[in-house]
This record gives C-alpha cells, structure tokens and sequence, in this order.
C-alpha cells in the first residue's frame, strides 16, 4: 500500500485500494494503520505534501497548479498542513530557493 501511495498519491484512496485487493476499506484501513502506525489518510497527505515541495523547490509552477498536480483540492488545508509539516508557507519555501539558485 506504501508503494501505491508513493506511486500514485494524485488518485489513489483507500476505497480504491480496498476495490483493488478485494478487501474491506475499514479492515484495510485499520491493516494500514496496525502496520504503519498512521492512518492512511496521513500517509497519503504526507506524500502529497513532499511532491508539492519538491515542485515548489524545482519548478515555477503556480501553486495552484501543484496543488491540482499532488491531488489537494483544498487550499486552506494545503496550506495548513504544509505548515504544519515543514514549519514554512510555500511561498516562504519559493523565496528560500530562489535565494540558492
């Protein structure tokens, strides 16, 4: 489940894994969590979130437009949880790097 997320954390959801291998969301939601201490939910989001750093530090993609790239439709909890996870906004994150090149 960790490499369909890494793979494909634009689409994928739990439901669609759960269609995938046949099991049941909520049992393949609480696997998930037994095994990776996370919720699903996080780990997608966590992923999400590295991708769009990783466009905002290599591209000059809008924001907007990463955000339809990394699968995020809402702009609040983007930047919500981007701060909350590199303790920057992107846009801090856009002046950082371009300050290094």
């Amino acid at each position: 489940m960790l490499k369909e997320i890494s793979q494909n954390y634009q689409s994928v959801s739990l439901e669609s894994l759960a269609k995938k291998t046949n099991y049941n969301r909520s049992y393949l939601g609480t696997l998930f969590k037994n095994e990776t201490g996370s919720p699903f939910s996080k780990a997608l989001t966590d992923q999400r979130l590295l991708s769009a750093y990783g466009l905002l530090c290599s591209s000059n993609l809008s924001i907007s437009s990463i955000l339809i790239q990394v699968g995020i439709s809402n702009r609040t909890f983007f930047y919500n949880k981007f701060k909350e996870k590199f303790h920057l906004t992107p846009n801090e994150v856009r002046i950082q790097m371009t300050r290094k090149r």
